[in-house]
């Protein structure tokens, strides 16, 4: 159970499916939000009801989200692939910058 809703409740929504949209890669819930990262190099953001109220595009020069995370009032934290840093969007999906370095790539 997600959010309150069952599988059986979404069944045929693209939310419970999204593999024929594009490959999962992670998911991170905030306490209004449930944001999905996925292959096709954006960010789906589900509110409480399993309903998608909007994506987040990569920021220029970016592809393929990795890693999310999030803080419970909205804001996101992205890494994206060959990227070295932390990207950081508002909880309405406005980039706000990047920070940090990952020496593991």
């Amino acid at each position: 159970m997600l959010f309150g809703l069952r599988e059986h409740d979404l069944s045929g929504s693209e939310f419970v499916h999204p593999e024929h949209i594009f490959e999962l890669k992670d998911v991170a819930a905030s306490n209004q939000t449930l944001y999905v990262a996925g292959s096709q190099h954006r960010i789906y953001a589900y509110n409480t009801r399993g309903e998608m109220q909007r994506f987040i595009e990569a920021p220029a020069g970016l592809q393929q989200p990795l890693s999310l995370a999030c803080y419970d009032n909205g804001e996101l934290f992205v890494l994206y692939q060959n990227s070295a840093h932390i990207h950081h969007f508002d909880a309405h999906g406005a980039y706000r910058g990047a920070f940090g370095q990952n020496t593991t790539l």
